[in-house]
């Protein structure tokens, strides 16, 4: 199940980062260190959005802020949209701009049912104390400036997940043209996070970790590398790359 709906204006509006790194480390791993909590299953909800969103805000936290703690996505399929269907798809842009306004809910205060049109109960007394200053927008098509953000901090970003290569990978590095629509190289349909990088020791690619939310029994225990390629790169991968800053 896919669900991203992130449009070209979003991301040309969004602001971009002001920091940068003089030297890259050759890998980054957010997993191993610590930083990211297990990976999720969104189900048969198109709210890959949400799950894009919290990972990546429980990452910055877990980095920057109070520490790791596993936040709710039905929080966000309830409430960014309301009076719409939050399985029906979303955006991390709109999933950071309402972190910017409402706190946080921890997972096990607002479990996940993946459902939409589900009544918005947020309380702010029942909320955490995290939430968002801003979000910055990494430079597009540029996968130099992704590895300045991801050296960071793990990143929300939107992927074409349609293709038979995606949904049935299983191991590797995925190095092909055909990860994304044949018809339009631009487009995507799913959002996930990226959570480092490196270099594959077997076939000498550099590639990104990504984190997807399908579950553990997808891909490598639900992570799947992507080659580094230029362009909106392998899986359209580059198109959208976006950052949140806890406050």
């Amino acid at each position: 199940m896919s669900g991203d709906k992130t449009t070209e204006e979003e991301n040309s509006s969004c602001q971009g980062p002001t920091s940068s790194f003089e030297s890259l480390p050759d890998y980054v791993n957010w997993v191993e260190a610590g930083m990211t909590t297990p990976v999720k299953d969104q189900g048969s909800c198109g709210s890959c959005w949400a799950f894009a969103s919290t990972e990546t805000v429980e990452s910055a936290n877990a980095i920057f802020g109070s520490g790791l703690e596993a936040f709710s996505e039905q929080q966000l399929v309830d409430c960014v949209y309301p009076g719409e269907d939050g399985c029906d798809g979303g955006t991390a842009y709109k999933a950071y701009r309402y972190y910017m306004a409402n706190n946080a809910y921890l997972e096990d205060d607002w479990s996940y049912t993946a459902t939409g049109h589900s009544h918005c109960a947020y309380k702010d007394s029942k909320a955490s104390d995290v939430y968002l200053s801003t979000y910055s927008c990494v430079t597009a098509k540029d996968p130099a400036a992704m590895r300045v953000a991801v050296a960071q901090q793990p990143i929300a970003v939107s992927i074409y997940s349609s293709s038979h290569l995606f949904h049935h990978y299983s191991h590797g590095v995925i190095d092909s043209p055909d990860c994304s629509d044949p018809n339009d190289p631009s487009h995507t349909t799913h959002a996930v996070a990226i959570v480092g990088y490196g270099t594959d020791k077997k076939s000498g690619l550099e590639y990104w970790l990504v984190r997807n939310s399908w579950g553990t029994d997808w891909g490598e225990d639900g992570f799947v590398k992507i080659a580094v390629t230029d362009g909106y790169g392998t899986c359209t991968i580059n198109k959208k790359p976006v950052q949140p800053t806890v406050a």
